[in-house]
């Protein structure tokens, strides 16, 4: 055998083997950004389901002290001087009406979003980025809602705890006018 054919064997596999180990590392690329997707969604899933609970927690604390608030304070009617009686009354209903505007109002805007969102999604044929571009929606979304929500946390918490101080202090002035009188 010639060296020269040898010689152009050898470049021929040596070039093979570059191809071959370039398509490998484009297959493990590949398989690793798979992977990577598999994985923020199975996180995004997880992150979903804890919202949830989370939020389904936080609204049945919220119903529960709402509904023990007024058992409680319509048993003091007789006691409390009325002005106090009524401001805290209608401190709490001013929560509690922030509150539930707020539930219905996150409630159509998500739907409304999703709804846009799936519209957007299924309009166009299937990409690579399909998930990324539901993600980037997603995520958007809930910037715009999180910067609504302030304007009704506050209120919220600030008339519901004004309210339940009333019924503290007042509980400390009885308290105070029972032990020294």
């Amino acid at each position: 055998m010639d060296d020269r054919v040898i010689e152009r064997w050898s470049r021929e596999v040596a070039k093979n083997l570059e191809g071959l180990n370039r398509e490998v590392n484009d297959l493990r690329r590949f398989q690793a950004n798979v992977e990577y997707d598999k994985q923020v969604q199975t996180v995004l899933e997880i992150i979903s389901r804890l919202q949830t609970s989370n939020a389904s927690y936080t609204n049945l604390i919220l119903a529960a002290g709402y509904a023990a608030f007024f058992a409680f304070w319509s048993t003091l009617k007789s006691d409390m001087p009325i002005k106090l009686y009524a401001t805290s009354g209608l401190l709490m209903v001013l929560s509690l009406m922030f509150f539930i505007a707020w539930e219905i109002i996150k409630m159509i805007w998500t739907t409304l979003a999703l709804r846009s969102i799936e519209g957007k999604l299924t309009s166009r044929p299937p990409e690579p980025d399909t998930m990324a571009k539901f993600q980037q929606e997603i995520n958007a979304f809930d910037r715009r809602i999180g910067r609504l929500w302030i304007y009704f946390l506050f209120p919220t918490i600030t008339c519901g705890i004004t309210s339940g101080l009333c019924l503290v202090g007042f509980f400390v002035w009885k308290l105070v006018f029972t032990t020294f009188n």
